[in-house]
Order: C-alpha cells, then structure tokens, then sequence
C-alpha cells in the first residue's frame, strides 16, 4: 500500500517530488535561540547558482518572488535579477514568518511549487525552517542561515 507522502507529484517544470512529511508535523521549539519581544530574524538567503547571499530582517513576514512587467503583486524580497523568471519563480511565490517556534515558509500556491530539502510543500502550509535548509523556488535554490539579530 502506497503512503500519500510516496506518492509523485509533477509541476509545470517537470520536476517529480514527494510531498513533503515535515508539512503535516507540529512545528518544534527552537530552545537554542533565545528570542526576546520583537527583535527581528536574520537569515541568509544563500542563492546557490549564483553563488550571492541576501541578509534579510523578518519582523513578521515578509514574501520571495519576482517581478512581474504588468503587475502590481511585488514581493518584499525580488529575485529577479538572480535568474527567477527563468527558474520559474511566481511574482508573490512564497512567504516567510516569524512564528513562536521560530521562522516558517509558506507557499503562496505557486505556480511550479516550494521544496524544502528536496520535498514538496502543500500550498498555505506553514513549515519550520531549520539552518542550513534548502528552498527551491521553482528550481531556484536557496540555503538558509540564521544569523544574529540585530539590536
């Protein structure tokens, strides 16, 4: 009998994956970084292929993409000048948040999908991000690295 995480799913890339098994977890408690009112998250944004990193603050959330010539959905974060349009990253694609366990990535219900280290994410699914994870934006990668906040 085949488990629905087993299952192979296709997005308009081609790429199969399995669904994702941490999605239906609860997220966990980062014990290990201590996080004091609303001082906000540094993370890296590793973009593997072109070999650039992007520091980013989120306070709450904030959403990765690319921009879009005749629209008006930007995201906070713009990818486009590291190859988006043609990995196939959506203009408003996914969105990181601050939660209480620590810093989550939702799809946006993109056109070719989210991966988080090679799984598949459910579309408005929040998933824990651990350092050193690997995002791919439609086949655009990213490693992600907490840093320190900044005070």
């Amino acid at each position: 009998m085949t488990d629905e995480h087993d299952k192979p799913e296709s997005n308009q890339l081609g790429q199969t994956t399995k669904l994702n098994p941490r999605a239906a977890m609860p997220m966990y408690d980062r014990d290990d970084m201590d996080r004091e009112g609303d001082v906000p998250w540094r993370i890296g944004l590793h973009l593997v292929d072109a070999d650039h990193t992007l520091e980013i603050e989120i306070g709450a959330a904030v959403t990765l993409g690319r921009q879009g010539l005749d629209t008006f959905d930007y995201p906070h974060h713009n990818l486009t000048q590291y190859g988006a349009q043609q990995a196939g990253v959506s203009r408003v694609h996914a969105r990181l948040s601050v939660t209480k366990q620590g810093v989550a990535i939702h799809d946006l219900s993109s056109t070719n999908g989210t991966l988080l280290n090679g799984y598949r994410l459910e579309p408005f699914t929040d998933v824990s991000l651990q350092d050193g994870d690997e995002i791919e934006l439609g086949r655009l990668r990213i490693r992600i690295t907490f840093m320190d906040s900044q005070n």
